[in-house]
């Protein structure tokens, strides 16, 4: 790989105050895509992907919340030279992971500066085990 960038797309967050105890329930998707180089940039085995972690918090029928939090993080993983098996490796654990970690911390201190509001650590997620186990159904 000859270089990443993480950049933030989107952050809304507002916040009620009546309300002290909730539980949150963070709807989080990820899509990963491989983008279309500019003419002239076209190179062989150059290839550049795009994974975007998309983070919802808020108030449903079944889940009150005091706060609405929309967030989306993408990361762009820029490849030279590498075969497509290691491509789909990286893209499928090592891309989501790194931008899953800038997502989390963005969310942390987001709320963190908010006030009113508990710190939200958005949980951990086992790459890894989820490819197994999206394997394993597959086979």
């Amino acid at each position: 790989m000859r270089r990443n960038e993480i950049r933030v797309r989107k952050i809304e967050f507002s916040n009620d105050f009546s309300m002290n105890e909730f539980r949150i329930n963070p709807n989080i998707k990820f899509n990963a895509r491989e983008l279309k180089l500019k003419e002239g940039e076209e190179k062989e085995g150059h290839k550049v992907y795009s994974v975007q972690c998309n983070v919802l918090i808020e108030q449903t029928n079944e889940n009150r919340m005091p706060i609405r939090l929309d967030v989306i993080v993408e990361g762009m993983f820029e490849f030279i030279d590498e075969t497509q098996e290691q491509i789909d490796k990286f893209m499928k654990l090592g891309a989501p992971e790194a931008v899953y970690a800038s997502t989390r911390a963005i969310v942390s201190s987001v709320t963190a500066q908010a006030g009113g509001v508990s710190v939200i650590n958005l949980p951990l997620i086992d790459f890894e085990r989820q490819g197994e186990a999206q394997q394993n159904t597959a086979a």
